[in-house]
């Protein structure tokens, strides 16, 4: 009897040395995927405050591709009407010069 009750004795310490080791390595095993989630969250977070600081320079140059074209197109309005001038004071001197020329025409 003496003999089943150790075998019965080295049985259930062997299997509650292998149970202790299983929940041992189970408790190691959440502790790192803690460890691991809580690394996650302080890069997310990093990640996080850089996207709004690339937000906030890409609304500023934004902002700021807006008031270039706005100068840009009012450039080229501003110079659409210079052309149109310097086109009609050219056709004027042009003509002005046609006209001394012909009137030193008639006087030699």
């Amino acid at each position: 009897m003496a003999r089943m009750q150790n075998a019965l004795t080295k049985q259930l310490t062997d299997e509650h040395e292998r149970v202790d080791l299983k929940l041992r390595e189970g408790e190691e095993s959440v502790r790192k995927i803690r460890q691991q989630r809580e690394e996650t969250g302080v890069q997310l977070y990093g990640v996080q405050h850089q996207l709004a600081r690339m937000q906030t320079t890409f609304e500023r140059t934004h902002d700021n591709y807006n008031i270039v074209q706005r100068y840009r197109t009012e450039a080229e309005r501003q110079h659409e009407i210079l052309q149109r001038q310097y086109e009609g004071k050219k056709e004027e001197a042009d003509e002005q010069l046609k006209r001394v020329l012909k009137a030193q025409e008639e006087l030699n």
